[in-house]
């Protein structure tokens, strides 16, 4: 039997509901997979993982959350990968709310929570089965017995997982990474308490637990006297026995540790009692050189307390122990300067302004005192000043580029999906206005100035002038050349130089109104003899218009008009190179000039028609970057994961111009191509992600869901019964 470890509170039953759900749809089994779940608010994830697993029966646990979904092959393949000595770390498949990855973590995006989840895309996701180094301490699977002798979870909430793992660490565990595979929500399940203040008493505690220690030889042994320093105030030993600083120091100490006889002989030999005797300060200079060593360690964890974890209160603890035993060791006035500045922070004005009195009396003029004092007056030429300047006006510069880099390509991203989903509105308008934040109303302007292209070939309107010109008629010719100006009068052009298209001939053809012609006149049963009764037989139209349509008038003179142009061809032209023919012969003695609509060539041909200034290409739209402050959280975090993949990738450049380092007796390679890979996929991710959701909220998409809703609501009331009134 392997059994599966789920922790949990009342706050998340239905994600709890659903992992247990998924499990046993799997594996129905009880004999085969043992489900445990341990439902406490009031202690913490690692107490109630501690509880679950003491009620296990199976030989194998795996550690799982609540807000997880396990896949088909799960548990045997973690069954396989899971032995004595070993820690197996699964793989965690999360949506990209924190874009790292790891060995043990990967991003597919399936949803961030129950009601989102695709679990078809889940399920289709495969991983090749492998087992690689490497793995972290939380989401993994042991023996029980491993996770017994290590005396599981001994911290409260937060760094109980890195505690955990080093004690694995130093009890010589192995740590490997298994394919297995789960969906992780990500952060679904609930804290407990004032886990605030859980999390700041933890920290502390841990750092007087492991200390905080530099990469360098002989740590344990260092390590150890600082922690024994350290904890000779019975302020730093709360929930910290001596018997767990003593495992810290040393491994083979540690809670089921199976190395009694280590391999490490020269150890031995260094903590043997010739070795430590041999250190022991015995003169005057050995005396100072360790009093020297004690002090200088007290007065850095004092400004560990004061200036990486802000811990005010235990940073002045340590300040005073070391003011209390190493007079002497004043360090230019810096340990007033801390207590001064711990003091202060604290409102503790009184003890602040003793220490400022002291910093002043006892070391006047020096560095600690003239920032107290008189901050400004401090040389600009001071070399590490200057230094510490230039390296903070880098080290901005280079987060604000990278920042501005995220908000220019937030913005380019922004811009253009609103340039494409508004261009045909934007066609023609004034390029001098700022178009950033504002509401581009959707209208006809860009699909009527395309339709004025072809308005004017159908005389229907465009954007092309109609001018008016006339030829002066001889009787009994037909054809006229249009380039003679001694014939043809143009409102504008020059006959003969610029090209012209007549396009109506205005000669007299009688109007289809005076011919307009009633079927029924003289049958009885017409109109036409009322109309006499009254006086009007000769405004049989007006009639019309009074019992019938106005567009009944209007079809009958297109008839008529158009029966004149098929049947009869009368009163028409033809235009062919500058030869004008008129249809029928004109007769100068009814009329000497025709007057005709036309058009210079030049002008339909001419295809710039809009003014300089105004916006005609995706080029000139003028959009401009947002301002950050404009934008809303959801911009601001995309803006924010895009600024750390640039930073990553600019750091992966920069490393990867050294692909190894000396350090003391070794050498360590810098992962440059690694962080530039993860950058760059992170960079790719998001900018995809951003395109997704600008598509989802273009005119059209938008249209479209509503559509869908208004034709589910109808489809939904078109179910409902309706009630039926009888009265």
């Amino acid at each position: 039997m392997i059994s599966l470890i789920i922790p949990t509170t009342s706050k998340n039953r239905n994600y709890t509901q659903n992992i247990v759900n998924n499990i046993r749809e799997i594996y129905p089994d009880e004999n085969d997979v043992e489900i445990i779940v341990e439902e406490n608010d009031s202690v913490t994830l690692g107490i109630n993982y501690n509880n679950a697993v003491a009620k296990a029966k199976g030989d194998k646990i795996i550690l799982l959350h609540n807000d997880m979904f396990i896949k088909p092959g799960f548990v045997e393949t973690m069954d396989k990968h899971i032995i004595k000595g070993r820690i197996t770390t699964y793989t965690r498949i999360e949506p990209p709310i924190y874009p790292d990855t790891y060995p043990g973590k990967m991003l597919l995006d399936c949803g961030s929570d129950l009601e989102t989840f695709n679990l078809d895309k889940f399920n289709n996701y495969q991983i090749e089965e492998n087992l690689i180094d490497g793995g972290s301490q939380l989401f993994f699977g042991c023996m029980k017995d491993d996770y017994i002798g290590i005396d599981g979870y001994t911290f409260k909430m937060f760094c109980e997982d890195d505690d955990l793992h080093l004690r694995y660490k130093l009890a010589g565990f192995k740590h490997k990474v298994s394919s297995a595979h789960v969906y992780h929500f990500v952060s679904k399940t609930s804290r407990v308490g004032d886990y605030q203040n859980i999390e700041k008493n933890s920290n502390r505690n841990f750092i007087r637990k492991w200390g905080s220690r530099k990469n360098t030889d002989n740590w344990r042994r260092k390590n150890a006297i600082e922690t024994a320093v350290n904890n000779s105030n019975q302020s730093l030993t709360n929930n910290i026995t001596p018997n767990e600083i003593d495992k810290a120091a040393d491994p083979s100490l540690s809670i089921g540790s199976t190395n009694k006889n280590p391999k490490d002989t020269t150890l031995q030999k260094e903590l043997s009692y010739e070795a430590l005797l041999a250190n022991i300060p015995l003169t005057i200079e050995s005396m100072n050189a360790s009093n020297n060593l004690l002090a200088n360690n007290l007065y850095e964890l004092a400004q560990l307390y004061q200036q990486e974890l802000e811990d005010f209160e235990q940073a002045i603890i340590q300040y005073e122990l070391s003011l209390k035993r190493y007079p002497d060791s004043l360090y230019k006035g810096e340990l007033y300067l801390g207590l001064y500045f711990c003091y202060s922070k604290l409102g503790r004005e009184d003890k602040a302004a003793l220490y400022k009195k002291l910093l002043t009396k006892n070391f006047a003029g020096s560095r600690s005192e003239i920032l107290v004092n008189n901050p400004t007056s401090i040389s600009s030429k001071s070399k590490n000043i200057e230094g510490t300047n230039q390296y903070n006006k880098i080290y901005n510069l280079f987060i604000e580029g990278r920042f501005e880099e995220a908000v220019s390509e937030y913005s380019a991203q922004l811009n253009s999906y609103n340039i494409r989903d508004n261009m045909l509105n934007l066609f023609g308008a004034s390029t001098g206005s700022n178009l950033t934040g504002k509401k581009v109303s959707p209208n006809f302007g860009g699909l009527i100035d395309i339709a004025e292209e072809y308005g004017v070939e159908a005389m229907s309107g465009g954007n092309v002038t109609f001018y008016t010109g006339s030829i002066n008629i001889t009787a009994g010719q037909q054809i006229y050349d249009m380039s003679d100006p001694t014939v043809v009068n143009l409102e504008s052009g020059t006959p003969g130089t610029d090209p012209i298209e007549i396009k109506r001939l205005f000669h007299n053809a009688p109007p289809a109104i005076a011919r307009f012609f009633d079927p029924f006149i003289g049958s009885g049963v017409g109109t036409q003899q009322m109309l006499d009764s009254f006086g009007f037989g000769n405004y049989s139209p007006g009639v019309s218009f009074m019992v019938m349509p106005i567009y009944a008038d209007m079809l009958r003179m297109q008839a008529i008009e158009l029966n004149d142009t098929v049947r009869r061809s009368a009163y028409s032209f033809q235009m062919s190179n500058n030869r004008l023919r008129i249809f029928p012969l004109p007769d100068a003695t009814n009329f000497k000039t025709i007057h005709f609509d036309y058009i210079l060539k030049s002008d339909r041909s001419n295809p710039l028609k809009g003014a300089t200034g105004t916006i005609s290409d995706y080029s000139n739209v003028p959009y401009e970057n947002v301002t950050y402050k404009d934008v809303n959280s959801v911009g601001r975090q995309w803006i924010r994961r895009y600024t750390l993949a640039l930073a990553k990738e600019m750091l992966g450049y920069i490393r990867g111009k050294y692909s190894s380092l000396p350090i003391p007796n070794a050498e360590i390679t810098l992962n440059g191509s690694d962080l530039i890979g993860a950058a760059q996929t992170e960079k790719e991710g998001l900018i995809t992600e951003l395109k997704e959701i600008l598509d989802t909220m273009s005119r059209q998409a938008q249209l479209e869901r509503k559509e869908a809703e208004s034709n589910s609501l109808q489809s939904q009331f078109n179910k409902m019964p309706m009630k039926i009134y009888i009265g």
